[in-house]
C-alpha cells in the first residue's frame, strides 16, 4: 500500500495543501475544501469542496489554470514505468453524490439562528425554504408546521423560539413556537402607518412588564423609519406597544437588518445609521428611550457590542470595525445618546456581520471567512480558522461551544471552544452543479499521468492528453439516479462502459490498471464500485511512449461536480509486497492518542498530558498546543482508548504527524508504530522549515512477528515519535 488518506487529520483547506495536495499555484477558479462529519456511515470525516461545482469535460489545460475547477490532486510519486514494472497500481476512493439541488442552512445577518437548549435552529434556503432544526449541527430536518417569508429567528427563553415574518402590511407578526416547531401561535405587532412592515428578531429583556422586544423597519413617505416595539407574547398582541422610533438619514429603501442588543443594563436597537437605547429594567420600559446617529462616514451599523477591558463600544460597520467612546463609568457600558464619533480601527474584513465578546476579547466576523479578534477594540489580528468563501454572518454560544454560521451556498457551519482555536466544520453547502452538460459530464477523477516533472516556473503539472481512464459522468440521468462510467479521451469522452447510480448515496470506486506484459508502459483498466467487478476493459491503453520513466501518476478530484465528498482514499502496487488491489470497500478510521507511555518530549499548551497535546485533527489553529523536543534521542509513546467498529478487520496502520523547526538548524525526526516490543518507523524525515510540514508511515504488518494485523494487535499497538538528531 503506497499511499492511504481518511483525512482525520485535516480541518480545512490549508491543512490538504500541507499535505502535499494541489501543491501548484491556486489558480482563481480553486476549490478550497473543509473537513465535515463523515459521509461513509462510520465515525470521522469526509472531505468537502466549497462553492459551486463547475460540470464540463475534464480539461487538457495545464493543471491549476486559470480553466482549472480541480479541488485536489496529489502526487504519488510513483511514475507510469514503475507502476507498469510493478505489474499494476489501483486507486480506491469513497465519494458522495450531489443531490443535484443547493440547499444549505445558516443565516444572513438578520435570521439569526438560535439554540433552545437541545435544538439548533436555522433558516434553510435554496432548493427548501423555511426553518429546519438539528441536535448535532450536521443533520437537519424540516420542522413540522413550516412558516413562510420568515424574517429572523429568536429565542426567549422557556422552550420559545420566535419566528418574525416579513408583512406585506403595516403589521407585522410573530409567531411563537413552544414545541420545537410543531404549531406556532401568531401575535400582530403594532400598526407602523406603512404599506410594509419588517420586523427583524425577538429578544427577551428581563424586564418584568416588557419581557420580549423586537425592531420593526418600514418605509413611509420615501422615509424609512424604525421602531421599537416592546411587549409580551405570552399576553398577545393587546400588550405590544411601539417604545420609541427614530427616522434615518436613508430615506425609501429597503430596511437593513441588525438584532436588538442587551449590553450591560441597556437594551437597543439600530439600523443604518441610527438607533435607540433604553434601560432594561426600566419601570416603564415603553418610555424613556434615547436616540443616537453615527453620522454619514461610518457606513452602516451591523452589530454593536461593548469591551469592558477597553472601555469602548464597538461598532460592526459595512465599511469595517469602529469603536465609539463610552459614556459611562469606566468599564460600565454607558447610555449611547446623540451624535456618535465612531473611529475607524480596520477595514481589512470588509463588511462586518456580527460580533461577540468572548470573556476579555472581542470577536468579528466578516465577509470571505473573516474573523478578527482585539482586547482592546483598536488592534484586531485576523485568523482564518476554516477556508469559507462566504460571509460569517451569525454566532451563538450553546454552553459549551461557540457555533458560526456562514450566510450563502459556500458556506457553512462551524464550531470552537473559544472563537480562536479549534474551529471544526460541522455542516458545509452541498452545492449544484453549474452549467452541467449532457455531452460533457461532471467529472475527471482518476490515477492521472502527467508528463514529466511540473513546470519549473509556473508549478503546473501539464496532463498527458493520451487516452486515460477515468470515471466521469456522461449523459443525462434519469430522474433520482446518476449515469457514471469509465470513460477515455482528451477533449471529448470514448465511453466504454456505464450504469446508473443513486442519486444521494455514498459509493466506494475503484480504478484498476494491470500491466500488459512484454508492452511497456501500457494496462488494461477496470472498475469496481462497492466490491462489485463491473467492467474490465478489453483493449490496452498506452499512457506514454514505451521508453518514458518520468511521466507521474496523480491522484486526481477534477472538475468534480457530480461528487460532493470524498474519503477514504488509497494507492496500491501490484508488486506482490502486501496488498494488492481492489481491496473492496474500505473505511479509514482514527485512533486518537490518549495517554502518555513514555513523554520525553516537552508539552507547550493547556492539555494534560503530551498525548491529549497531540490529539488534534490538524494543525489549522492549533499553534498553542504542540510538543517540542531540544534533545536528540527524545522518543513519545502513546496509547489510544478509541475502538474499532464492529464488523471490521484492519488491513494496515497509518501514523501521521506535522512537524516544525524551532532553531535555524534543520532536526530530522521519525514517527511510526510500536507493537509488543517491535518498532516500525517511517524514514527520517528532515523538518526544514518554521511552517508545518506533514509526514506519514503505513505500516502494512504487524510489526511484532511480521504478520497481518489482528483488531487486538492494532488496539495495544502504539503511536511513536522520534527526534533523531
Amino acid at each position: 500500500m503506497k499511499y492511504m488518506q481518511g483525512f482525520e487529520t485535516v480541518r480545512d483547506d490549508s491543512d490538504l495543501r500541507t499535505q502535499g495536495w494541489s501543491p501548484t499555484p491556486a489558480a482563481p477558479t480553486r476549490k478550497t475544501t473543509v473537513a465535515i462529519p463523515s459521509v461513509t456511515g462510520v465515525n470521522g470525516f469526509s472531505l468537502r469542496p466549497i462553492g459551486a461545482f463547475q460540470s464540463m469535460s475534464y480539461s487538457t489545460a495545464a493543471w491549476g489554470a486559470a480553466a482549472d475547477q480541480t479541488f485536489g490532486y496529489l502526487n504519488t510519486g510513483i511514475t507510469v514505468n514503475q507502476a507498469w514494472q510493478a505489474g499494476g497500481i489501483t486507486l480506491g476512493f469513497g465519494a458522495r453524490f450531489n443531490t443535484g439541488t443547493t440547499l444549505y442552512y445558516g443565516a444572513a445577518k438578520a435570521t439569526n439562528p438560535v439554540y433552545d437548549g437541545s435544538t439548533y435552529w436555522a433558516t434553510m434556503s435554496g432548493g427548501s425554504t423555511g426553518i429546519a432544526t438539528s441536535a448535532d449541527l450536521t443533520t437537519w430536518t424540516p420542522i413540522p408546521q413550516q412558516l413562510s417569508n420568515v424574517a429572523a429567528l429568536g429565542y426567549v427563553g422557556s422552550n420559545t423560539v420566535t419566528a418574525s415574518i416579513n408583512s406585506v402590511s403595516s403589521q407585522a407578526v410573530v409567531q411563537y413556537s413552544t414545541n420545537k416547531g410543531s404549531s406556532w401561535t401568531s401575535v400582530t405587532m403594532p400598526a407602523t402607518g406603512t404599506s410594509s412592515a419588517s420586523p427583524l428578531a425577538v429578544i427577551a429583556t428581563g424586564n418584568a412588564t416588557y419581557p420580549h422586544l423586537l425592531c420593526i423597519g418600514a418605509t413611509n413617505n420615501s422615509v424609512t423609519t424604525i421602531y421599537a416595539v416592546v411587549g409580551n407574547l405570552a399576553t398577545g398582541a393587546s400588550s405590544f406597544k411601539i417604545a420609541s422610533q427614530v427616522n434615518t438619514a436613508i430615506g425609501s429603501g429597503a430596511f437593513t437588518s441588525t438584532i436588538p442588543r442587551i449590553i450591560g443594563s441597556y437594551v437597543t436597537v439600530f439600523s443604518y445609521q441610527n438607533g435607540m437605547m433604553n434601560t432594561a429594567n426600566a419601570a416603564d420600559l415603553s418610555t424613556g428611550w434615547s436616540s443616537y446617529s453615527i453620522g454619514t462616514s461610518s457606513g452602516l451599523i451591523n452589530d454593536l457590542a461593548f469591551l469592558p477591558g477597553a472601555n469602548l463600544y464597538v461598532m460592526a460597520s459595512t465599511t469595517g470595525i469602529y469603536t465609539i467612546p463610552n459614556p459611562g463609568a469606566v468599564g460600565t457600558a454607558g447610555l449611547l445618546t446623540g451624535t456618535l464619533t465612531p473611529t475607524l480601527r480596520s477595514s481589512a474584513g470588509g463588511s462586518i456581520s456580527a460580533l461577540m465578546l468572548v470573556g476579555s476579547y472581542m470577536v468579528a466576523f466578516g465577509a470571505n471567512g473573516y474573523i478578527a479578534t482585539s482586547t482592546d477594540g483598536i488592534t484586531w489580528t485576523a485568523i482564518t480558522p476554516l477556508q469559507n468563501n462566504g460571509a460569517w454572518q451569525a454566532a451563538l454560544y450553546d454552553g459549551s461551544k461557540y457555533v458560526v454560521f456562514s450566510d450563502n451556498v459556500n458556506g457553512i457551519i462551524a464550531t470552537s471552544p473559544d472563537l480562536k482555536t479549534n474551529f471544526q466544520a460541522t455542516y458545509a453547502t452541498e452545492n449544484a452543479e453549474v452549467a452541467w452538460s449532457i455531452a460533457t459530464g461532471g467529472t475527471g477523477t482518476a490515477l492521472l499521468p502527467v508528463s514529466g516533472p511540473p513546470d519549473a516556473t509556473t508549478g503546473r503539472f501539464t496532463w498527458n492528453s493520451g487516452q486515460t481512464p477515468v470515471i466521469a459522468q456522461v449523459s443525462s440521468p434519469s430522474s433520482g439516479s446518476r449515469n457514471f462510467a469509465i470513460a477515455t479521451g482528451g477533449a471529448a469522452y470514448n465511453l466504454l462502459y456505464q450504469t446508473a447510480m443513486s442519486a444521494t448515496g455514498y459509493h466506494y470506486y475503484e480504478i484498476r490498471h494491470v500491466a500488459v506484459a512484454g508492452t511497456p508502459n501500457t494496462f488494461t483498466t477496470s472498475l469496481s464500485i462497492d466490491g462489485i467487478l463491473l467492467y474490465t476493459g478489453t483493449t490496452a491503453y498506452s499512457y506514454a511512449a514505451t521508453s518514458d520513466i518520468t511521466s507521474i501518476f496523480l491522484i486526481a478530484f477534477q472538475r468534480n461536480g457530480a461528487f460532493t465528498a470524498i474519503d477514504d482514499i488509497y494507492v496500491t502496487l501490484d508488486d506482490g509486497l502486501n496488498y494488492v488491489g481492489p481491496l473492496g470497500p474500505v473505511n479509514i478510521i482514527v485512533r486518537r492518542p490518549t495517554s502518555d507511555t513514555q513523554a520525553q518530549w516537552t508539552k507547550v499548551g493547556s492539555a494534560s498530558s503530551n498525548a491529549l497535546t497531540v490529539s488534534q485533527p490538524a494543525m489549522s489553529s492549533q499553534s498553542a498546543n504542540y510538543v517540542t523536543s531540544n534533545t536528540p534521542g527524545d522518543k513519545d509513546i502513546y496509547s489510544s482508548t478509541d475502538t474499532i467498529p464492529a464488523g471490521y478487520s484492519v488491513k494496515a496502520v497509518q501514523v501521521e504527524g506535522y512537524f516544525t523547526k524551532a532553531s535555524t538548524s534543520t532536526p530530522s525526526v521519525s514517527i511510526g508504530v510500536i507493537s509488543g516490543s517491535s518498532e516500525s518507523d517511517g524514514a527520517s524525515f528532515a523538518v526544514a522549515g518554521a511552517t508545518p510540514s506533514y509526514t506519514a508511515k503505513i505500516v502494512e504488518k504487524d510489526p511484532n512477528g511480521n504478520v497481518a494485523w489482528t483488531n487486538s494487535a492494532v488496539l495495544a499497538s502504539k503511536p511513536v515519535i522520534n527526534h533523531i538528531n
